[in-house]
């Protein structure tokens, strides 16, 4: 079974992914164990689940556990860090939330055919 988490970024993905004028990318983590028994991670430790820009807007989206979870201290550096650059780091906790939120600064066509995913999703 998946993590409530991946429910939550699929959703939020199949509300925003095929929009036009957004690119958004679910970064995956991939962990190699080397000959001396360290692991080796593909990203810095605490980068956020998803990336997305929309409108010239560059954004992280780190998702939790609806009801629960916490940011762990790697994630609160790296959000911390980001935002310091002028980033902008977003923790969500409902990916259809997350995309109306991404329809509200985007633009006309975006938007609608953002609201329609959802909508396709709510049923």
């Amino acid at each position: 079974m998946k993590r409530d988490e991946d429910l939550e970024i699929n959703k939020f993905l199949q509300c925003v992914g095929s929009a036009p004028g957004v690119h958004v990318q679910r970064v995956h983590v991939l962990k190699v164990r080397l000959p001396s028994g360290a692991y080796l991670n593909s990203t810095l430790p605490g980068t956020p689940d998803v990336y997305c820009c929309v409108n010239g807007r560059h954004l992280w989206l780190e998702f939790k556990r609806p009801g629960g979870g916490r940011s762990e201290s790697s994630q609160k550096v790296w959000h911390t860090a980001f935002g310091a650059a002028g980033g902008e780091v977003w923790v969500v906790r409902d990916g259809v939330s997350a995309a109306c939120e991404i329809a509200d600064i985007s633009p006309k066509e975006t938007s609608r055919a953002i609201i329609t995913q959802v909508e396709a999703i709510r049923g």
